[in-house]
C-alpha cells in the first residue's frame, strides 16, 4: 500500500503541476489525498505491527508529533518553492519528495526487511 500510495502521490503531483483548468486540478487534488491516505494508513499500520504493546502508544505518539512537525515545515517550504518557481515547480518538487517513500518501500521489499525476525534468521 505504501508503494501504491506513493505512486498515486507522484502521479497526482505530476497531474497538478501543469493544470490550469478546474477539473484536472480537482482530480489531481483528489488523488493527492487518496495517495496520502494510502501511504499514511499503511505506514501507521506497519509501525504498529513492529512494536510491542508496551512501546506502541509512546512510539506512535512520537511518530505523530514528528509527522505534524514535518508537515508544518513542508508548508513553509512549499510556500517558498511556490514563491520562487510557481505551482508547476512546486508540483514537481512534491513528486520528487513522494519518490522517497516509494524508493524506500521498494528497497524494503527487495531486501526482505519486511519479513519477521524469525523468518530472516535473526533471533528475537
Amino acid at each position: 500500500m505504501i508503494i501504491l500510495g506513493s505512486t498515486v502521490l507522484i502521479l497526482s503531483c505530476l497531474l497538478a503541476a501543469p493544470s490550469i483548468n478546474l477539473l484536472p486540478l480537482m482530480a489531481a487534488l483528489f488523488f493527492l489525498g487518496l495517495g496520502w491516505n494510502f501511504a499514511y494508513v499503511a505506514g501507521s499500520t506497519l509501525l504498529a505491527d513492529h512494536l510491542s504493546p508496551k512501546e506502541r502508544a509512546k512510539t506512535q505518539g512520537l511518530n505523530d508529533l514528528l509527522l505534524n512537525l514535518a508537515s508544518a515545515a513542508s508548508q513553509i517550504g512549499s510556500g517558498m518553492v511556490y514563491a520562487g518557481g510557481g505551482y508547476g515547480v512546486m508540483g514537481l518538487a512534491a513528486a520528487a519528495a513522494a519518490a522517497v517513500p516509494l524508493i524506500l518501500a521498494i528497497w524494503w521489499q527487495l531486501t526482505g526487511a519486511h519479513r519477521p525476525y524469525a523468518v530472516r534468521g535473526v533471533p528475537n
